[in-house]
């Protein structure tokens, strides 16, 4: 399933993280702290899914948003 989330987002997100059993692909300019905090709480089966993710990790991105991308750091 394909599914295109705009703002206010979290609603969505977390209906399509309760659904996920498999697999999960995440394209999105920019992602914070909350948005990762979000994903790894919600998803129900965490070990099983494979996520996939596509961001900016530009330096000058991470540099800007500092304060929320390093959550997203953490992560990885």
């Amino acid at each position: 399933m394909l599914k295109f989330i705009v703002s206010p987002w979290k609603n969505d997100f977390v209906s399509i993280l309760r659904r996920t059993r498999e697999e999960l692909f995440i394209s999105s300019p920019f992602i914070d702290s909350e948005g990762i905090n979000v994903l790894l709480k919600t998803i129900p089966y965490p070990n099983q899914v494979r996520i996939s993710i596509i961001t900016d990790l530009s330096i000058n991105n991470i540099r800007n948003r500092w304060d929320k991308s390093s959550g997203f750091i953490e992560a990885l």
